[in-house]
């Protein structure tokens, strides 16, 4: 019942039902992602991997977000130094494979959010010249380290205003 509320009223406000298909499909990544557990290999203790029961959701997170889900696992595992003219690809430990993960999550979330308060702050503003009606987003608390145009994202709260 309240889904369909949300639906009715995001069509109001010009996301068709195309549009939140995609939406709901990259929130299911967001989710998905946040279920992807990491460990140490079983043949090599310096590196990290993904669990064996969490392979199935990087799968399905990378066929929501529309990408090879080897390359999503290779990102959530690898991070790439240039160090002088050398490109060096070192394994994160799951402590950091797990920050990754959580920052894409992040970063991705975020992305969703701009993308439908812009969407929904162009239709209330209506014609030229008809009173300015906008959702106001007041960020709150980092949730990154030195990501995005700011140095990090910030935790969204909405209110209303006219």
């Amino acid at each position: 019942k309240e889904f369909g509320a949300v639906r009715r009223a995001l069509v109001v406000f010009g996301i068709d039902e195309a549009q939140q298909r995609v939406v709901w499909r990259v929130l299911a990544a967001v989710l998905l992602l946040g279920n992807v557990e990491f460990g140490k290999r079983m043949d090599n203790n310096k590196e990290v991997a993904v669990c064996e029961g969490s392979a199935d959701e990087v799968g399905r997170a990378a066929s929501a977000l529309g990408c090879d889900d080897e390359a999503l696992q290779f990102a959530l595992l690898h991070k790439k130094l240039r160090v002088g003219d050398e490109n060096i690809l070192q394994f994160f430990s799951p402590k950091a494979a797990k920050a990754a993960r959580d920052s894409l999550a992040r970063v991705v979330f975020a992305a969703v959010f701009e993308w439908l308060v812009g969407r929904i702050n162009k239709k209330s503003c209506g014609p030229p010249g008809a009173p300015r009606t906008a959702l106001g987003v007041k960020l709150e608390g980092r949730v990154g380290q030195g990501q995005g145009r700011q140095g990090g994202h910030s935790a969204p709260s909405c209110c209303a205003r006219a």
